[in-house]
């Protein structure tokens, strides 16, 4: 039996560990495999004086997202 350590683990694993976290998890937000299904919340943040960068974006549209699936109603300050 081969020892390694946990970090060499997840490197040797990590097709197989993301596929099962995937099946478990099953994101809904699928912005990045996606992208047109959010244009219309890309637009309007481009829109902003302000410009997101693009991880406070993919966070910013999911959230998005999480609020209309679960029609909570909500506004940006």
């Amino acid at each position: 039996m081969k020892t390694m350590n946990f970090s060499e683990f997840l490197i040797e694993n990590k097709v197989a560990i993301r596929s099962q976290l995937s099946a478990i998890i099953d994101p809904t937000f699928k912005g990045i495999e996606n992208p047109l299904d959010y244009q219309g919340d890309i637009d309007v943040l481009l829109e902003l004086k302000r410009k997101p960068f693009p991880t406070q974006a993919t966070i910013i549209t999911a959230g998005v997202n999480h609020l209309k699936k679960k029609k909570i109603p909500s506004f940006i300050l």
